[in-house]
Formats: structure tokens, sequence, C-alpha cells
């Protein structure tokens, strides 16, 4: 908890929108984190179904793929 408040800390001091990070660590405690102080989370690169379904689920901003149809198909679900 104390190393995600100092990233948002270090975002917001930077004058940052938010923060571009893998999916592979990220948690939904950072992502509420981050969107408490106003900020957004862009999540890379969500390739296969479960990494955007995790994407997803944590409520990120943005999710990078390479595989947009999939994607799409599983937000229009």
């Amino acid at each position: 908890k104390g190393y995600i408040n100092h990233l948002v800390e270090k975002t917001k001091k930077h004058s940052a929108i938010g923060i571009n990070i893998s999916y592979k660590p990220c948690t939904k405690e950072l992502i509420n984190a981050f969107h408490k102080k106003g900020l957004i989370v862009s999540l890379y690169t969500c390739n296969s179904e479960k990494a955007m379904l995790k994407a997803l689920n944590l409520g990120a901003d943005n999710i990078t793929t390479r595989n947009p149809k999939k994607l799409k198909s599983l937000i229009e679900e």
C-alpha cells in the first residue's frame, strides 16, 4: 500500500495524467488508488483472453493489445 501511494504521489508531482504499466503486477488496489486521485491507468500488453479479462475486471482505463478484435468482443459480451 505504501508503494502504491508513492506511485500515485509521484505521478501527481510530475503533472502526469496517469500511469502505463504491465497488466501482470497490476491490482484493483492500485487502480482504485489512482482513480481516487483522478488519474488513469493504462495496462499493456494484453494479448491473451485471460490477460484481457484481468484488465477489464480490474477496471483499466486503457488496454493495449495486438488482438483488438478479441478485446472488442469481450467488451461487448
